[in-house]
């Protein structure tokens, strides 16, 4: 970096070590090198950098502090042709500092404002952990001598916490996590400016597994000091994780990985913590950088597998996960991922090469049902006596009754379907279109309440919403029509909840005439048998059905226009007659 950075005997000679053991003092003395400040020149900058050394270092006794500055560095830079007066800057400012075996650095910038005063601002690092960053409250007065007075003030308040953060620090040192906890919360009882013992604190209860709300509050009240800590938002995103809170998780893990873009390490922590966390999706951009930047990198890639897998990509999936098989013999030992990438093989439409890796890894891993329940499904020739063997070997496992209870109906045995489906329902109740098979055949076994029941509970279960709509508008459409052959009120309003169901989940021009229409009728049964059997209830039910019909079937006019106007005509007949109704059979 520059010439003699690590010459280990200027620093000593620089810096003589004074033993606080031997003269009975809690710490070492501290070094706070005091940069040169950024300003429109070089020697306003050295001004107030070296107002500011001899400021601080009377707040001190030289035993307890010494302050540093650019001629100390001078040394540092002999012979490599840098200026060292100007301010030094990121990962340089460190090294020298540790060079020069300082403790804190204070840093900042110079301004002169148009009424020709002097404003100072900046910031105190600690060497040991440049992360660690405490702001320093600007000081404005009207020279730079008077600035600097105020200035060196405010970096002794900001002192102020560092003994009860050293004594936390160096509890967390020795694991001794709880003791840290407790010197930074009696630190704060008396401190007003400490984002870095807020930052001990915060990191020590990570490390004790507290309540995630209290690691938050601690998190948040060091960003709203120093809004790219990366300590705080590493805390935030791990308490939104533990919390569920996805969407906030990703977002402080992404501006994680964001504090320093070019560390390997930490993109692969952060999208390790997104995967499990179950954002794959915002981690794509992450996994991508870092398949660009590290491609050979196996643990980078089984990362990018889970995610991919995650998210059903099945083609990326497999293609990765093949990579993985080929050259990772951690994955080729673990029967989830041979369970998994034969999975996502056979998603992506090799049916052959699937068929070849269940059939591998049954003999590999012969206790594991998940993969012989992979096996039967992937070898469908078979899959009448596979199944049956499989329930009665692995009973405990969902998703071998749910082969089973799809045998059973093709074999035209429904009941004995329905009882495997509520079965293997009750042992997984996510089961991939688990409910919607069970309704599929409660329908078919004349239970079309119970089957209603199942669809709603297949989109509670996390069924994919457009597949549970089409399921009910199909099964709502043919009701529909059995209604209009049976012409009961019962049959059409069934007819109309699997409808209305439907298009709440996904409106199409379709879903919206079929509802309206099944509306139409619910009104009209109910309008005809209201008066004979005297019932307000189904009066009201026609009177607030026929706007609700109205407007669905004007919005599927697209569809069948002719008869959407003939049944827009109706309504115009009906309306008048259920208001009637509603003054007759419903007084008051």
């Amino acid at each position: 970096m520059f010439a003699h950075l690590a010459v280990a005997t200027i620093a000593t000679a620089l810096l003589p070590a004074a033993s606080a053991l031997a003269q009975g003092r809690e710490f070492t003395r501290q070094a706070i090198y005091v940069n040169s400040f950024e300003a429109a020149d070089l020697r306003t900058g050295r001004l107030v950098a070296s107002a500011l050394r001899s400021r601080i270092q009377r707040l001190y006794s030289r035993r307890d502090v010494i302050t540093l500055g650019s001629s100390n560095a001078a040394v540092l830079f002999e012979g490599s042709g840098m200026d060292h007066n100007r301010p030094l800057q990121g990962a340089m400012l460190t090294a020298a500092a540790r060079a020069l075996r300082a403790d804190e650095i204070v840093s900042g910038s110079v301004q002169h404002n148009p009424d020709g005063s002097v404003r100072i601002a900046g910031r105190l690092s600690l060497v040991r952990d440049e992360r660690l960053v405490e702001p320093i409250p600007a000081a404005t007065a009207p020279t730079v001598d008077s600035a600097a007075t105020l200035f060196a003030r405010a970096i002794d308040e900001v002192r102020e916490q560092l003994p009860a953060h050293r004594r936390c620090e160096n509890f967390a040192r020795n694991l001794q996590f709880q003791p840290a906890i407790d010197a930074a919360r009696t630190g704060l009882q008396t401190v007003t400016k400490a984002t870095l013992l807020h930052t001990c604190l915060l990191t020590s209860l990570i490390q004790i597994s507290a309540d995630a709300g209290e690691t938050l509050r601690e998190a948040r009240a060091v960003l709203a000091v120093t809004p790219n800590s990366y300590w705080a938002i590493d805390g935030a995103a791990r308490a939104y994780d533990a919390l569920g809170d996805r969407a906030l998780a990703a977002e402080h893990w992404l501006r994680l990985a964001a504090t320093d873009s070019f560390n390997v390490d930490l993109g692969r922590r952060v999208l390790g913590a997104l995967v499990r966390g179950g954002n794959a999706r915002p981690a794509r951009p992450l996994a991508a950088r870092l398949a660009r930047d590290t491609p050979d990198d196996v643990r980078v890639l089984r990362l990018r597998w889970q995610a991919h897998f995650a998210l059903r990509e099945w083609a990326e999936a497999a293609t990765l996960g093949s990579r993985l098989l080929d050259n990772d013999a951690e994955s080729r030992d673990d029967s989830t991922f041979v369970l998994q990438l034969a999975t996502a093989t056979r998603m992506a439409g090799d049916t052959v090469k699937a068929v070849a890796m269940a059939a591998t890894g049954v003999v590999r891993f012969p206790g594991d049902s998940r993969l012989y329940m992979l096996y039967t499904e992937a070898v469908q020739r078979e899959a009448s006596v596979a199944a049956g063997r499989g329930a009665q070997l692995f009973p405990e496992v969902a998703e071998l009754q749910l082969l089973h209870a799809q045998e059973l109906r093709q074999g035209g045995r429904g009941q004995a379907a329905v009882a495997s489906l509520r079965r293997a329902l009750a042992r997984d109740s996510t089961l991939d279109e688990g409910y919607l098979l069970l309704a599929q055949a409660q329908v078919e076994q004349g239970e079309p309440d119970s089957a209603l029941v199942s669809v709603h509970r297949a989109l509670a279960a996390g069924d994919d919403s457009l597949r549970v709509a089409q399921f009910a508008l199909a099964r709502g459409n043919a009701m529909y029509r059995a209604a209009n052959d049976s012409l009961r009120h019962g049959d059409f309003l069934l007819a109309m909840r699997f409808l209305a169901f439907a298009d709440s989940l996904h409106s199409t021009p379709q879903s919206q005439l079929l509802f309206g229409a099944s509306a139409l009728a619910v009104a009209q049964t109910a309008a005809t048998d209201a008066p004979r059997l005297k019932d307000c209830a189904l009066t009201l039910l026609a009177n607030t059905l026929i706007p609700v019909a109205r407007e669905k079937l004007t919005l599927g006019a697209a569809v069948a226009p002719d008869a959407v106007s003939q049944y827009l005509e109706y309504l115009d007949q009906l309306e008048p007659v259920v208001g009637q109704q509603v003054a007759s059979l419903c007084p008051g």
